[in-house]
């Protein structure tokens, strides 16, 4: 028999949301209904599945999936004296919601890619700009268009200006920097939400996948001098894929052992270096900060008597974030130290005379180790980007003195990307 009239049952395609109050970000289990540009109707609906009013109507901004609506302005679902639900406007019936659903994927259709900001730097690199650190930047690429959103709504859009990937294979994270000075800092859960065309996604999967057969190989290193003993490689590397050669002499992975190391000034003021020079070597480096205009690096001496790094303090003025940004971007000083800055680097740093670092041991192993870069104040997790020489002078086993500029040194390696 046919359906009877009363026992009709329609398809209305909205979903129920499951915050309540004054808010622009409404949060439901499924999203698949909605397009970004929609406008949706917050109706309350009574235990029959009636329309008991019309709580509010606004215009989509972001789509979280399956997690939340970003509308462009705020509706108090607390008014329900019912059950709140989002339904677009112009879609009334089963059928529209189901090609929505099951629409094909071409070019135009876009998949949406969120994380977490876990660190800002306003006004940089220049002013109207900002840097900030995401989760994962793989997706995110230069000239893409973003918004930041948050627990309560969006925080604004920008362009990205670049991407930089620091990650190791543990830790995907980088800095995006975007074209807009956007603060973060008061925001609860802040993200950046870009949508990417499926098949631009997928080209970029394809073209990481090529890379992964593809290692680097014989990457001259800097050119040896006869005293530096750490380099630098082109790219990230993955821990432990290192093969270091002098002259086509194959060099022996090991470990780093203790690091010399020395610290100055307390709590935001605190300036603490490491040494890239590997054991007992390392303590014969010296680091001082002169009372001088601007936040210049001086760097003297040499291996057998020992580095002096030298910072100026912008005449009292540079913080010790600054002066910590300052050494690690030294073409030199970098090859020689690590600088980080103790709580938020806030603090003016004291100009203090040439002091030793300390407490390096000879207690690594192998004939050169790999050394993590310095990204966001940190050493660790970071992505390795160096290698360091052991150089042992009493050891007739093992390298007793810096390559000379006759040599050459070339590496091969494994090249990090990014982890999904």
């Amino acid at each position: 028999m046919g359906q009877t009239n009363l026992e009709r049952t329609y398809f209305i395609p909205r979903e129920e949301i499951t915050t309540s109050g004054d808010l622009v970000r409404h949060e439901m289990a499924f999203t698949g209904y909605y397009n970004i540009g929609d406008t949706i109707q917050v109706l309350d609906i009574g235990p029959n599945g009636c329309i008991i009013s019309t709580l509010g109507t606004a215009t989509v901004v972001a789509i979280e999936k399956d997690t939340a609506l970003v509308l462009d302005s705020s509706i108090d679902t607390s008014l329900a004296t019912g059950t709140p639900y989002a339904q677009v406007k112009d879609i009334d019936d089963g059928q529209s919601a189901v090609d929505r659903l099951y629409r094909r994927v071409n070019s135009g259709s876009e998949c949406e890619i969120i994380e977490p900001i876990t660190g800002q730097s306003l006004d940089t690199p220049v002013v109207g700009q900002a840097t900030y650190t995401v989760a994962d930047v793989g997706y995110f690429k230069a000239g893409q268009s973003i918004q930041i959103l948050h627990d309560s709504g969006t925080a604004g859009s920008a362009d990205i200006v670049s991407v930089s990937e620091n990650a190791d294979e543990s830790n995907n994270q980088g800095t995006i920097v975007i074209n807009s000075s956007i603060d973060t800092s008061a925001l609860t859960n802040p993200k950046f939400q870009v949508l990417i065309p499926v098949c631009t996604l997928i080209d970029s999967i394809k073209q990481d996948i090529d890379l992964i057969d593809r290692p680097i190989e014989n990457e001259d290193l800097d050119t040896p001098d006869c005293s530096n003993t750490a380099f630098e490689t082109d790219n990230l590397f993955a821990q432990g894929t290192t093969h270091l050669y002098i002259d086509g002499r194959k060099l022996r992975l090991g470990t780093a052992g203790t690091r010399a190391t020395t610290s100055q000034g307390s709590s935001n003021s605190e300036l603490t270096f490491t040494s890239l020079i590997l054991g007992t070597a390392g303590n014969k480096t010296k680091v001082s900060v002169t009372n001088a205009a601007g936040t210049a690096i001086t760097v003297s001496g040499d291996f057998n008597s020992g580095y002096t790094i030298d910072a100026a303090n912008n005449s009292g003025a540079a913080t010790a974030a600054q002066i910590a940004a300052a050494i690690n971007a030294d073409s030199e000083a970098r090859r020689l130290i690590q600088a980080q800055y103790g709580g938020d680097g806030s603090g003016a740093v004291t100009a203090f005379a040439a002091t030793n670092l300390t407490g390096g041991l000879d207690d690594g192993s192998g004939d050169y180790a790999e050394i993590p870069q310095v990204i966001n104040n940190e050493i660790s997790a970071t992505g390795y980007k160096f290698v360091s020489l052991w150089i042992l002078p009493d050891d007739r086993n093992r390298l007793n003195k810096p390559p000379r500029n006759t040599e050459e040194m070339y590496i091969d390696y494994r090249q990090i990307l990014y982890n999904a």
